[in-house]
């Protein structure tokens, strides 16, 4: 059962890897024109110029979407934060439970995906904010947001025990994501292919966590049996 899973999650975080490959191969190739502010070039642009224009911008939405981000890094804090502990009190690294060494890892490189993404610039926003063309793609909040929280949800259904303060907890999860996604969509801060972006590439780096998971709870089986 976990081997099968393990091979599923670990197929589509191939699936999802690939996939972004082919969406910034695109942004960087096809229908390239300066439509973003002080005319920077965007890819796949009468496509995104279509959806940007439908839906304009919204402040409101802007405004509400801006928390999920804080509220994600105060969780991965959390889970920092245990695995710490965990560290000092057993006095080893490899003491940790395994789980939280890999969503360290997977935090990693959700880290190193932003920083990549903020240096070399595919696409700016389809607006200015507060006078300044920021980098956009893939979108950092939703990189960010679901790939917090999509492993947190793994992590609630594990570790909280009471059947009622899980489900609240991964519901409240699914509905950060959610808002998160809508928000980012409704504002108008970013192109169509930056929001596609993001949900790619968090979702390759979640499914990869997934995989490992499941190869950690594969390894123990043996022994428990």
């Amino acid at each position: 059962m976990m081997k099968t899973k393990r091979r599923i999650y670990g197929a589509l975080s191939l699936v999802c890897a690939a996939a972004f490959a082919v969406l910034l191969l695109c942004l960087m190739t096809l229908d390239v024109a300066p439509i973003a502010p002080n005319e920077e070039p965007v890819g796949l642009s009468t496509v995104n110029e279509t959806v940007r224009a439908w839906i304009g911008f919204h402040q409101g939405w802007y405004t509400l979407s801006e928390w999920p981000i804080w509220a994600g890094i105060a969780v991965a804090a959390v889970f920092g934060a245990v695995g710490l502990w965990q560290w000092i009190r057993r006095k080893r690294l490899t003491a940790v439970d395994a789980d939280l060494l890999a969503l360290g890892g997977c935090y990693a490189v959700m880290a190193i995906i932003y920083i990549v993404f903020e240096i070399f610039v595919v696409n700016v926003r389809p607006v200015l904010l507060d006078g300044v063309a920021e980098a956009s793609f893939p979108s950092s909040h939703v990189l960010i947001v679901f790939c917090v929280f999509g492993t947190a949800m793994e992590q609630c259904q594990r570790r909280i025990t009471a059947k009622p303060w899980r489900l609240i907890a991964i519901v409240g999860c699914a509905l950060v994501m959610a808002l998160t996604l809508i928000g980012r969509t409704l504002s108008g801060v970013h192109w169509l292919t930056d929001l596609l972006g993001g949900l790619l590439v968090s979702h390759a780096c979640l499914f990869a966590y997934l995989a490992v998971v499941a190869r950690l709870a594969e390894r123990r089986m043996p022994n428990e049996a």
